[in-house]
C-alpha cells in the first residue's frame, strides 16, 4: 500500500525538529504501518468517503521520536479527492493524524488517530517519547503522553480553556497519571474516577446503536441504553450508561464530545475507557472513538486494548430519520 498525498489543513506553529538520525524505513515497513491505520479507517470513515464518491488517502512522514535510531511513522488520512467528504467524514479539520509505533517484532500499533490540524512535540529527554499536543482551532489543546507502551491522554482542557491533568477531569476515567513515566507505574487517585451508576431518567433524543435504542442527554453529557437488543439483554439493562462525559450542544456542528464509554459483560463490572468525537456530517449521526479494552474469553480480566471493532468506534444514528 503506497502512501497517497491529499490536501491538508494546517496551522502555523513552531515544531521541534531536533531528532537523531535514523535509517529510513523500507517501503514494506511503511506499507505495514499504513496497513495498521487502514484497519481502523476503512470500516467507518472509508464507507463515509465512498458514499461521498472518493476513498481514504494516506500520507506518511518518518520521524525518530524517541531517538532510538528507528523511525516512527506519522500517518495522515483524508479524502483522496479534495472537497469530497472532508469535514463530513472526518470533522472540522478534514483529516486524522496517527502515530504508528513498531515493537521489536516489527508489529505496528497506531496511536492517537484524531481529527487534528497538526502535532506539536514537547521533548522529555533522551530515549523518551515526547509529549504530543493535538493542535487545531481554539485556544487550548489536549496533550498526550507515552506510558506503558502507548499514548494516552495526559492533560485536557476545562471549560475555561485551561489545561488540567486528565486524572482530575471527571469526564476522563483513564487519564495517564500526572507523574507517569515510561516503566514507572503510577496509579491515579481512585476517588477521582467517576463511579458507574445506572440512570432512571430515559427522556431525550433517541438514537440507534447496533440495533439497541439509546437516549442522549446532552445537557448531562450522557448516552443511555433505553431498549438493549435481545442479544445483550443479559448483560445490559435499560438505564445503563454507555457514555458519560462533558455536556455538549446536540445541534452545534462541532460539539467536541469527550468522556468515558463502558463495555459490558455479564457478571463483570462495566469497564471504562476514554473516548472522544462528535458529529459525522450532521447531528443525526454521532461517532465516538477510543482505545477499547478487550476482556478475556473467560472471566472479567482485561487482556489488551484495541482501536478496531464496535467498541473502539461507537456510532449513534438518530431514530427519527
Amino acid at each position: 500500500m503506497k502512501s497517497k498525498a491529499f490536501p491538508l489543513v494546517l496551522i502555523a506553529t513552531t515544531i521541534s525538529t531536533a531528532y537523531a538520525f535514523a535509517t529510513q524505513l523500507s517501503q514494506a515497513e511503511l506499507d505495514a504501518a499504513v496497513a495498521s491505520v487502514s484497519k481502523i479507517e476503512e470500516p467507518g470513515i472509508g464507507e463515509c468517503l465512498r458514499n461521498a464518491g472518493t476513498s481514504v488517502g494516506y500520507e506518511t512522514e518518518q520521524r525518530d521520536l524517541n531517538n532510538d535510531s528507528r523511525n516512527e511513522v506519522i500517518v495522515r488520512t483524508g479524502p483522496k479527492e479534495f472537497g469530497k467528504g472532508g469535514t463530513g467524514c472526518f470533522g472540522m479539520v478534514g483529516q486524522n493524524i496517527y502515530v504508528a509505533i513498531a515493537n521489536d517484532r516489527g508489529e505496528w500499533t497506531p496511536n492517537l488517530g484524531y481529527d487534528t490540524a497538526q502535532l506539536k512535540y514537547h521533548e522529555r529527554g533522551a530515549g523518551k517519547f515526547p509529549d504530543i499536543e493535538l493542535l487545531g482551532a481554539g485556544f487550548c489543546f489536549p496533550i498526550w503522553r507515552y506510558y506503558q507502551g502507548s499514548y494516552g491522554i495526559w492533560k485536557t482542557c476545562d471549560d475555561n480553556n485551561n489545561l488540567i491533568f486528565a486524572d482530575t477531569a471527571k469526564w476522563v476515567n483513564d487519564g495517564i497519571p500526572r507523574d507517569a513515566d515510561e516503566g514507572t507505574p503510577a496509579a491515579a487517585d481512585a476517588s477521582l474516577a467517576a463511579a458507574y451508576t445506572r440512570e432512571t431518567d430515559l427522556k431525550g433524543p433517541e438514537f440507534w446503536h447496533n440495533d439497541s435504542l439509546m437516549v442522549a442527554d446532552p445537557k448531562r453529557g450522557l448516552i443511555i441504553y433505553k431498549k438493549p437488543k435481545k442479544s445483550i439483554a443479559n448483560s445490559v439493562k435499560p438505564g445503563d450508561v454507555l457514555f458519560r462525559g462533558r455536556p455538549w450542544d446536540l445541534y452545534e456542528s462541532e460539539p467536541g464530545m469527550q468522556g468515558t464509554a463502558y463495555i459490558f459483560k455479564k457478571g463483570c463490572a462495566p469497564e471504562p475507557y476514554a473516548v472522544s468525537g462528535g458529529q459525522r456530517q450532521s447531528w443525526h449521526t454521532l461517532v465516538l472513538r477510543g482505545e477499547a479494552p478487550v476482556r478475556a474469553k473467560k472471566g472479567c480480566d482485561i487482556v489488551s486494548k484495541t482501536r478496531q471493532g464496535g467498541n473502539a468506534e461507537l456510532v449513534f444514528e438518530s431514530a427519527i430519520d
